[in-house]
């Protein structure tokens, strides 16, 4: 790994923990707190898969090896996809059975 690697990954594992810090600190939010986080959280995640696709649509190569991608990406987001959701459906019949909503 080189040092531009390492130095992301301790960025982004800094941002996590800052996060989880805050929380903790913070106990409680308002409704109208955790609204806004859930919206902003959903605004950022919409960015996020604009750049990627804009990163993706800009790289010559992977556009011009998109007919060989495709089907193996396909497959993997499928799969990525129904994994999540049968975690979700594990974790909630495991886990959340009895929690208030």
């Amino acid at each position: 790994m080189d040092a531009e690697t390492i130095i992301y990954m301790g960025l982004i594992i800094a941002s996590l923990l800052a996060g989880l810090l805050f929380g903790v600190w913070k106990k409680n939010f308002v409704a109208g707190q955790k609204k806004a986080v859930s919206m902003a959280i959903t605004g950022l995640v919409f960015v996020l898969i604009f750049l990627m696709g804009l990163k993706t649509g800009l790289n010559r190569g992977v556009m011009d090896n998109l007919g060989n991608y495709g089907v193996s990406a396909l497959l993997l987001a499928l799969g990525a996809i129904a994994g999540s959701l049968v975690f979700v459906v594990v974790f909630d019949r495991l886990f959340l059975r009895g929690v208030p909503k």
